[in-house]
């Protein structure tokens, strides 16, 4: 993505979030935004306990980060039963 892009998705942000604000936006946990921060991957401010992450930071983060991790749904093994998408099933394909 590029970061025009990025600062377009996130315009209604304010430019200085919590934690629980990033968790919200990137759809992980907790835990996973502060290994990120502990990492460096995420730059932040600490200000006594709490832990501020600038707007820009979290931009930055999404446009340098070069593996992203795809889920999916479900598992590959199993399959739709109908057009309509009703339901799945397991199948025994490997």
């Amino acid at each position: 993505m590029i970061k025009r892009e990025i600062f377009e998705y996130f315009k209604k942000e304010p430019d200085v979030m919590q934690v629980k604000d990033v968790v919200r936006l990137l759809h992980c946990s907790k835990n996973t935004v502060y290994k990120l921060i502990k990492e460096g991957r995420i730059d932040s401010i600490k200000i006594g306990r709490s832990i501020l992450i600038p707007k820009t930071a979290l931009v930055e983060m999404m446009v340098n980060e070069k593996y992203y991790q795809i889920i999916y749904p479900y598992p590959p093994d199993y399959r739709w039963t109908s057009k309509e998408r009703s339901g799945i099933i397991k199948t025994n394909k490997r």
